[in-house]
């Protein structure tokens, strides 16, 4: 229901679906995850800094779910995976200059896999020979 609302709300109300409820719990649910979220920060740090409301955090979730790719479930997992692993190696080798090392990366990352990590390789796995119907 929350696809058809997304796609075409006044669709989904012509059927007669109460989209306000919908929404209304689908933003419930999500306040609900963040609030746990929230909690079990604090509950395993023992505080909470404003440090946590920082722009970082915020970007670092954007690029896992670009590196890895939007739409799907593994992908942002991937995307985790690369951005610490990447981050790690850079910051060995390139020391204090690592960011701009790993800008550059993710410039050529969204060049050549312009759909994440999984959806490039999915669009490249249906284009195989013995996939073609």
């Amino acid at each position: 229901m929350l696809v058809a609302i997304r796609e075409n709300e006044l669709r989904a109300m012509t059927m007669g679906y109460n989209t306000f409820v919908y929404k209304l719990i689908a933003i419930v649910f999500s306040a609900l995850l963040a609030a746990s979220a929230g909690f079990f920060h604090v509950l395993l740090n023992g505080h909470a800094t404003p440090h946590v409301l920082s722009i970082d955090l915020t970007l670092n979730a954007l690029l896992m779910v670009i590196i890895g790719g939007v739409g799907t479930l593994i992908g942002p997992v991937l995307g985790a995976g690369v951005l610490t692993l990447l981050g790690h190696w850079l910051s060995i080798f390139f020391g204090q200059r690592w960011p701009l090392v790993f800008g550059l990366v993710f410039i050529l990352l969204v060049l050549f896999f312009p759909y994440g990590l999984v959806g490039t390789w999915r669009m490249w796995y249906a284009k195989l020979p013995w996939k073609q119907r």
